[in-house]
């Protein structure tokens, strides 16, 4: 008795199989997943698979019909800058598509796992008897786990590209912070008008003088401040503004540039980030006319 084949079922799991082909290839490509395209690209694959068993239609699974099918969907989802580079990001493409389908034609074939699912192959399309319901859950699964992902890519190369390790030397001593760079914040030194950093106080602490360390722990107030050539600098907070005392360290370094006498507020009683010691103005960049690639200020 020939098998029933139903064609929600098998648009439901080549659209499922298809989207772990192109999740695959975009990781291998180093590339963002784009989402939308790769639920299009899969959805394309999933009507092709459907078609593959109307008669009439059998035109359409030359060899050369399915390179050609193949390659649209993806330069729809993957693109290429020129065709030689499209070409190189289908070549990947494949090698994934043929790794994939080998792998589930080896299971279906030697293994009992073809027969406990009712699978059917044809023209090297393959069906399985599987719930509807289990498919589209399936289906919800795997973009949500990929929205996830994508997020939590995007927040850590966010993070990454914001977070610049700064040389910081203040009276012929040295030390290294990690900086996060805030596009919210509008630190600026009040006699200078440059952008400003803020820094936690135990991260500097050791390039400070013996007095300027006596006046931030034992808030000597602005006079002593000023008199050893520190600043206060105002520093806006959810709980409301505050003067802090800052320092204007001799030179800032990170990655080949440099800047003088810049402005660094201290601060004594919290922790800035788990994976930085200060907070620093964006623009601060601009006056060496460095690109902010992308950075809004």
């Amino acid at each position: 008795m020939a098998p029933t084949i139903y064609a929600d079922t098998l648009f439901l799991f080549n659209f499922l199989l298809d989207s772990a082909v192109l999740i695959i290839t975009q990781r291998l490509l180093k590339k963002e997943i784009n989402i939308l395209k790769t639920a299009v690209g899969a959805g394309l694959g999933g009507v092709y698979a459907v078609f593959m068993f109307f008669p009439k239609t059998s035109f359409l699974y030359s060899a050369l019909s399915k390179i050609f099918v193949l390659f649209g969907i993806s330069y729809l989802v993957f693109g290429g800058d020129n065709f030689k580079d499209a070409l190189k990001r289908f070549g990947v493409f494949l090698v994934v598509n043929l790794s994939l389908g080998g792998t589930l034609l080896a299971l279906i074939f030697l293994t009992d796992f073809g027969t406990a699912v009712g699978s059917v192959v044809s023209g090297g399309g393959v069906y399985l008897n599987l719930s509807p319901l289990v498919l589209i859950l399936g289906i919800a699964l795997t973009y949500t786990l990929l929205g996830i992902y994508s997020q939590k890519r995007k927040e850590a190369i966010f993070e990454k590209d914001l977070i610049k390790r700064f040389e910081i030397t203040h009276k012929n001593r040295t030390c290294e912070v990690n900086v996060f760079l805030d596009t919210g914040c509008k630190l600026k030194d009040p006699i200078s008008d440059r952008g400003a950093l803020v820094m936690e106080y135990d991260k500097l602490k050791l390039i400070l003088s013996e007095k300027e360390r006596e006046i931030v722990e034992e808030n000597k107030g602005i006079d002593k401040a000023f008199e050893e050539g520190m600043r206060m600098l105002p520093f806006s907070t959810l709980c409301g503004e505050n003067m802090i005392y800052a320092i204007v360290a001799d030179t800032l370094t990170s990655e080949g540039e440099s800047w003088n006498n810049v402005c660094i507020g201290l601060i004594t009683n919290r922790r800035l980030g788990e994976d930085y010691g200060g907070i620093i103005n964006p623009r601060l960049y601009l006056e060496n006319g460095r690109n902010m690639e992308g950075i809004m200020i």
